[in-house]
């Protein structure tokens, strides 16, 4: 899914988000925040982050033997929010 996509979607179910703002401008806010979820997620080698709503990654360290050589590769695994778990803020 591209950031415009995204952009439209929340346009379309909370137009109050992004009012003042065109569509380029929301789509670049968008793609700043997955950015920097990719970052962080770079930068750590093991554990569990969190977005709120959004849902967790459980990143790991998984060692396996490759032509007799052990190699260790990171793994991440998303695990999404659960839809009944949401709800509107009132602000």
């Amino acid at each position: 899914m591209k950031p415009t996509e995204l952009t439209r979607l929340v346009k379309k179910s909370k137009p109050e988000i992004f009012k003042n703002i065109s569509d380029k401008e929301a789509a670049l806010v968008i793609n700043e925040i997955l950015t920097e979820i990719g970052r962080h997620l770079e930068t750590i080698d093991e554990g569990v982050i969190r977005v709120p709503k959004f849902g967790k990654f459980i990143i790991r360290q998984v060692g396996r033997e490759k032509e007799g050589n052990s190699i260790t590769t990171k793994k991440i695994a998303f695990i999404p929010a659960r839809l009944e778990n949401f709800r509107d803020e009132e602000n």
